[in-house]
């Protein structure tokens, strides 16, 4: 089994499921160059904002059309604050906070789905445990696959 920063790739395409060689990527479908990245938090004020900052720098790098979906689960450490600080300066970063409900992480991934303007889909943890770097990879791979999965568990 892997180690936590040895990435496994996986891909998929549809046409040829199931015979598939390893080859790349974070949580995500995709097949066009506009891309949502859903970041799921709760209590992350320590390095939510270095995140975003680098998830940016990639997109900016590749001149790629996205956006940054923050879905929080009602944090009481600030990191609501510290986006909701950020967020006015950045047109491709939105907050949705699910105050009074209980903490469900694919209940945020859902709703960060549901918000996202595009059909392309990353999702990603918010403590750097997916590489913003890996987030290159998906140029490569997303001409010839349908999905792409990365995961330090496969």
């Amino acid at each position: 089994m892997p180690g936590l920063t040895t990435p496994v790739y996986s891909c998929i395409n549809w046409n040829t499921w199931p015979k598939l060689p390893n080859c790349g990527a974070i949580n995500i479908a995709i097949s066009k160059a506009t891309i949502t990245v859903i970041l799921p938090t709760l209590n992350e004020k320590g390095h939510i904002v270095e995140l975003i900052k680098e998830i940016q720098a990639v997109f900016s790098a590749s001149n790629q059309n996205y956006e940054i979906i923050v879905v929080d689960d009602n944090s009481k450490d600030g990191t609501i604050d510290l986006i909701k600080k950020i967020e006015n300066d950045h047109d491709n970063l939105q907050l949705f906070v699910r105050e009074n409900l209980k903490k469900n992480l694919a209940k945020s991934i859902n709703l960060g789905i549901k918000k996202s303007k595009y059909e392309n889909i990353i999702w990603m943890d918010a403590d750097f445990q997916h590489p913003p770097d890996h987030i290159k990879l998906f140029y490569t791979y997303q001409k010839s696959y349908d999905v792409v999965v990365f995961s330090r568990f496969l």
